[in-house]
């Protein structure tokens, strides 16, 4: 969704950090915004590298929907941006 000149994309759960960095960064604008905890909400969400790696990810690791849910949710959400406009067009 554009708003202005800010972008806006959903992810359906709780992402880690880098999940979100990596998502903006691709995003056309200069102000991107990320909602998490959308859509019915699935868990939490981890890259695959992250998936049960540090023992402090282990609870998360188990709530989660498995180690590809952070690389499906980065390559249809970058699919989604490329079909999108560029922010304020």
């Amino acid at each position: 969704m554009n708003i202005g000149k800010a972008q806006v994309i959903t992810i359906p759960g709780e992402a880690l950090p880098n999940i979100g960095f990596y998502v903006k960064r691709h995003m056309k604008t200069d102000q991107p915004f990320l909602f998490g905890l959308t859509n019915d909400a699935f868990g939490y969400m981890l890259s695959k590298e992250d998936f049960n790696s540090f023992e402090r990810y282990s609870y998360v690791s188990r709530t989660s929907l498995g180690e590809m849910t952070g690389e499906i949710y980065e390559t249809e959400a970058l699919k989604f941006i490329e079909e999108s406009p560029a922010a304020g067009k």
